[in-house]
């Protein structure tokens, strides 16, 4: 079959790779203006489905993860007031994406060798904004602009991997909001190397928090420069959920151009970050001071819900997958897993059209129960995090015991 793929990121790229290996063609329309994607600078925390896809379908085999054995609770001052044993394993998503990239379109990278391009033919291309799409007569055309110039391409499906604020969508389902949770993420990383020897005592080879009425914070190590897992070359990853009623503050950059809903590294603006690393200093716990403090280019994302009300349309022709099916709130650590979990569920159910056929309401069924979890997950855990209480033993807790072997429920990452 001929697959159009719209969004080039995680998303799109899983679901692209595990049909090529059908032997499927696959055509990836990205709307990023250059050939890459630009390092998101960001960590991964790589569940069971994510591991799982990596194992099937990366012929590079390196290895993608940093296992952190336990979970470390501080307080104020940085003392441990709670550990619990909790393996999990991180990567970042720049080495996920090259070995994406490596494997789907022969992308050659620092980050891993590139294996042979056995399966359907594939083409990546970039600078392509969605502008329309029709179902007739069997086929999928889709519309968009490139270089200024009016295009169109065919096909038997059409797969919608372009994220939380997906343009198709917004044509399929107009009345489904992205709707603003309250609160924001500040993101952030460090050398490993930059670290001073309390930081890196309490912060590396596990997870770390520190929550306080309205905010939390947490950090863990995640691969550094070209995916190196190389002890003292690695990046020690933070995420910093703050309350905001109105974001629009610190979502304006240091061109005074205010962001819907992310603020990418190099554009926040100088006196909101100088504020925001005083807060840091005054708030929090003196290791998380100095992982702020010492953090040169932050991002920052508006935590969001969204969920379509199905993943399958045009009987099978048209499909949501990934964030534009449910953007799931970072709490659940899901979002990356939720994509490769429907990708792989492509992969066991689009063999043909006629297998798809058979198949499209088990996948609908399973990727929706999936998707309401994560939504429904992350919002609990969003609420209890930024406006409620939270305790075990007398001690912080982020999930209750019974979850935690609950594929949705890593943590409140």
């Amino acid at each position: 079959m001929n697959i159009i793929v719209v969004g080039g990121s995680l998303g799109g790229l899983f679901a692209g790779l595990a049909l090529k290996r059908l032997g499927h063609n696959v055509h990836i329309l990205e709307r990023n203006p250059t050939p890459l994607l630009h390092d998101q600078g960001a960590g991964i925390v790589a569940g069971a489905e994510t591991r799982d896809y990596i194992e099937k379908f990366d012929k590079s085999k390196r290895d993608i993860t940093v296992k952190a054995a336990f979970r470390r609770y501080l307080d104020i001052q940085g003392n441990e007031i709670h550990r619990e044993d909790w393996p999990q394993y991180m990567t970042s998503w720049d080495l996920v994406y090259h070995i994406l990239r490596a494997n789907f379109d022969g992308v050659k990278s620092e980050y891993c060798q590139v294996p042979d391009q056995a399966g359907g033919k594939t083409v990546y291309d970039y600078d392509a904004k969605v502008t329309d799409m029709k179902v007739e007569n069997g086929e999928v055309t889709l519309f968009y602009e490139q270089e200024n110039t009016k295009k169109s391409i065919m096909g038997d499906v059409l797969i919608a991997a372009d994220g939380p604020s997906s343009s198709i969508r917004a044509i399929l389902h107009p009345d489904v909001e992205r709707k603003y949770a309250g609160y924001a993420a500040w993101r952030g990383t460090i050398h490993e190397s930059e670290a001073s020897e309390s930081l890196a005592s309490t912060l590396v080879e596990c997870f770390t928090f520190f929550h306080a009425p309205g905010t939390q914070i947490l950090s863990y190590v995640i691969p550094g420069k070209n995916g190196t897992l190389e002890r003292g070359k690695r990046f020690i990853n933070w995420v910093w959920y703050c309350n905001y009623e109105d974001p629009s503050n610190v979502l304006t950059d240091c061109d005074g151009q205010t962001h819907r809903w992310t603020l990418p590294h190099g554009k926040v603006d100088l006196k909101v970050w100088e504020n925001q690393k005083k807060y840091a200093s005054d708030n929090l716990p003196p290791q998380f001071a100095e992982l702020v403090n010492k953090t040169q280019s932050p991002f920052i994302q508006a935590i969001t819900d969204v969920i379509a009300p199905q993943a399958c349309h045009y009987n099978g022709r048209v499909i949501l997958l990934g964030d534009a099916l449910a953007g799931f709130r970072p709490h659940t650590a899901a979002s990356t897993s939720q994509a490769a979990f429907h990708a792989s569920q492509l992969w066991k159910n689009m063999k043909s059209w006629d297998e798809w056929m058979k198949n499209k309401s088990l996948y609908e069924e399973t990727v929706m129960e999936f998707a309401r979890h994560g939504i429904q997950h992350g919002q609990h855990l969003g609420s209890t995090s930024q406006f409620g209480h939270h305790k075990l033993d007398g001690k912080m807790s982020m999930a209750p015991p019974s979850l935690r072997d609950c594929t949705l429920c890593y943590d409140i990452i």
